[in-house]
């Protein structure tokens, strides 16, 4: 282990955390687990609080390659800044990753960037070489009083919003990458198919960008919440089965109907993009529209391949 630098002095020497110790095995509290020691281009982060994901469980079943045993689990992370690595004041000065200890900081799952690849130079940093090491995956994640991250892993979080309502750097910036890829402009329609950890942040991302968010789930058990979030419509997929008195499907007609409604359209219809958060195979989009994948997907699926 390398010497500290001097403005991690003082700090503690071990601290509690969540640590998977390897595939299948339960999750332990351990009180005494070292607090890390910042490297040259890390920066130490004091824990406020972590949001917990889906992926926190491919830990204990080990479904992800790269993992490093024993690992602390959470990669969404909101903190204040302790310590800074020996050269990571240099970076800072020119270059959009100013940190000062006791700033306000989120860390998502994504470890860090080069900021010289093609991806990176490109705006599209999760391409980058550096994304193999990952936020609770290869490095220790945020279930724990102190974590280092990479300073460029690090983004500024405002203290006027609540630690506690939004440790969403998982989630959050899932649904707002894939929404930036589409190119969507206000007016569009969003058909996001699923309500859940990713769906419904989607709903008040579409919103807040002028999209139309139409939702699509199972039931109509999530109908209320989805309103509430922002959705102009909702369908419950189990109110239009396919039958086969009818010549074209049920859903889909439906969903056609639903977005061209505003604009009293007749032709072909659909909507503008669509934003597959839940593992359904039944999409629909416009000949010019967009299909992101935001949710993982457990088997294969066949896609339209006129899909735009």
């Amino acid at each position: 282990m390398s010497n500290p630098p001097p403005n991690h002095l003082g700090l503690p020497k071990t601290q509690k955390a969540v640590v998977c110790p390897g595939p299948g095995q339960p999750w332990e509290l351990i009180d005494d687990f070292p607090v890390p020691t910042p490297g040259p281009h890390d920066v130490l982060i004091k824990v406020i609080a972590v949001g917990l994901c889906g992926g926190d469980g491919v830990l204990r079943t080990g479904g992800m390659p790269g993992l490093n045993y024993p690992v602390v689990a959470g990669h969404e992370i909101v903190g204040r800044v302790a310590a800074l690595g020996s050269d990571v004041e240099q970076f800072s000065g020119t270059s959009i990753w100013k940190w000062t200890i006791g700033q306000r900081v989120g860390v998502g799952w994504n470890a860090g960037r080069c900021q010289k690849c093609y991806y990176c130079r490109a705006g599209n940093p999760q391409g980058c070489g550096m994304v193999a090491h990952a936020t609770a995956l290869t490095r220790d994640g945020g279930l724990a009083e102190y974590m280092v991250a990479h300073f460029t892993a690090l983004v500024p979080y405002p203290d006027e919003l609540s630690p506690l309502q939004a440790p969403l750097l998982c989630a959050g910036l899932t649904c707002f990458n894939s929404l930036r890829h589409t190119r969507a402009k206000p007016g569009d329609s969003a058909l996001i198919i699923g309500c859940g950890g990713l769906g419904h942040v989607a709903i008040s991302l579409t919103r807040a960008m002028g999209l139309r968010p139409i939702v699509l789930s199972r039931t109509e058990a999530k109908r209320k919440y989805a309103m509430e979030l922002g959705a102009e419509a909702f369908i419950a997929s189990q109110a239009w089965p396919a039958t086969q008195d009818e010549p074209e499907d049920p859903l889909t007609k439906e969903i056609i109907r639903v977005a061209d409604s505003p604009f009293g359209c007749s032709g072909p219809g659909g909507v503008n993009i669509v934003l597959q958060t839940a593992p359904e195979e039944e999409t629909l989009r416009r000949v010019t529209g967009a299909l992101a994948m935001v949710g993982t997907w457990p088997t294969r699926a066949d896609l339209d391949h006129f899909f735009t």
